[in-house]
């Protein structure tokens, strides 16, 4: 059991428990990923030390595990006395029968059930670097609980919150869709709580936060939440070795510049028909699509222009091409062969939802702008990712022609983020052949 527990540990952490704590929460996924269905065998002071908590939050935590009821059955661990520990072992409580406490035998069957699943995310390592990687010698020195004074420990809420964005971080290390009340529910911690957490940990430089607004029936009409997770982070010693390139993001300067250019209407003819010059690639990839009209072209103009937060639209743009490149990229490799036309309907149906779903598009526009828009977004992106593609092969010396049947699926860990007006960072982990993603 203990050899998938690391599995069991992400679909506990991607699941609401409504009944449990933050402190009940992180102790269950820490005897889920430490012991498995065995014995917890440690004293209350050796797992206050070893998880980073106080001897009162262990306490809280393992009574609530003890009486709160799993499914409405049995409670998420048991307690009784346990045989195999040596009259020698140092944390052996002298003349008492050892009490000690594990799953219970309702719950270990249940997650034995889930475990059969294939694993759920792609950041494991991660999530498993945070949760063990936590006390013992170096907690000695400093009150239980408190984070210590180095520039990336963590409290034990601020490791639970960080753990539950790797397990749900998606493609590139990143966290959409998710609002902070969803991070709470996660969790169990309070609003408040996830909110100056989120601060805490931008702060020390583990993650990239974006809060999202409405941005007023502009395109894109909202802006959701984005939180990109920095794998480069020194807490992290061994995950592995990430490979990084600064790369041009020349396919997809269009959409950096689509907000700046929007109002430029004077008489320079580089600019004066801005958004039917960036269409231009629709039309020979999409004929079936229809054709830029004019009446179109003044009204997509008229959807960027005078945007009330630009800089704040324009970066929620390129992060978001960011996320769609690497969501093609580890697709189907054959949508990125020179000259190939297959389309990821996926991406391009999340293309139109989260960018140009605003109803008014169509009525003020056209009948065919949202899609029209989508179609557009999308063939800059389908070139970023055939840049990707190059830029890793060149790096790695590979054939791009092999590249295309396996080559792809080697490499692991993949982000992908804004670096400076017209470059992006790129990094990513090669596995051996024998460790190939399926």
């Amino acid at each position: 059991m203990r050899s998938v527990a690391p599995r069991g540990v992400l679909y506990l952490l991607r699941t609401v428990w409504p009944d449990l704590s933050a402190e009940g929460k992180y102790l269950l996924v820490q005897i889920v990923l430490r012991f498995g269905g065995e014995w917890v065998d440690w004293t209350i002071e050796r797992l206050s030390r070893e998880l980073g908590m106080s001897r009162a939050a262990v306490i809280r935590a393992r009574e609530e595990l003890l009486n709160v009821r799993f499914n409405g059955g049995g409670s998420f661990i048991e307690r009784k006395a346990f045989p195999g520990l040596s009259a020698s072992d140092p944390d052996m409580l002298k003349g008492r029968p050892r009490i000690g406490i594990r799953l219970a035998e309702p719950f270990r069957l249940w997650l034995e059930l889930v475990w059969q699943k294939p694993p759920i995310g792609s950041y494991g390592r991660y999530v498993e670097q945070l949760l063990l990687d936590v006390g013992g010698d170096k907690a000695a020195a400093r009150k239980l609980g408190r984070p210590a004074g180095d520039s990336y420990a963590l409290a034990t809420s601020g490791r639970l919150l960080l753990a539950v964005l790797w397990a749900k971080a998606g493609d590139g290390a990143v966290v959409t869709n998710l609002d902070d009340e969803d991070l709470a529910s996660f969790t169990g911690l309070s609003l408040s709580k996830v909110r100056y957490q989120l601060g805490r940990l931008r702060k020390m430089g583990y993650l990239e936060y974006q809060w999202g607004k409405s941005l007023g029936g502009y395109v894109p009409r909202s802006c959701p939440q984005i939180i990109t997770l920095n794998q480069y982070h020194q807490a992290y010693p061994t995950v592995g070795q990430l490979r990084r390139v600064r790369i041009s993001a020349e396919p997809i300067l269009d959409l950096w510049a689509i907000y700046a250019y929007a109002d430029d209407e004077g008489d320079d003819e580089l600019r004066e028909n801005v958004i039917e010059e960036m269409l231009g690639s629709w039309r020979g990839e999409f004929p079936g699509e229809g054709w830029v009209t004019p009446g179109q072209n003044d009204g997509l103009m008229a959807a960027f222009r005078g945007h009330p937060q630009r800089s704040k639209a324009t970066r929620y743009m390129i992060c978001k091409a960011c996320e769609y490149t690497l969501a093609v990229f580890c697709s189907n490799s054959e949508t990125l062969r020179a000259g190939g036309r297959l389309v990821v309907e996926s991406v391009c149906s999340r293309i139109e939802e989260e960018l140009f779903s605003h109803p008014e598009l169509n009525e003020r526009f056209g009948p065919n702008a949202s899609r029209l828009l989508t179609i557009w977004v999308y063939a800059q992106i389908r070139e970023l990712a055939s840049a990707v593609c190059r830029a890793i092969c060149t790096m790695e010396g590979w054939n791009i022609h092999e590249f295309w049947h396996s080559g792809w699926r080697r490499c692991q860990s993949i982000s992908l983020m804004p670096a400076s007006v017209g470059r992006l960072n790129l990094s990513y982990t090669v596995v051996p052949e024998n460790g190939l993603r399926p």
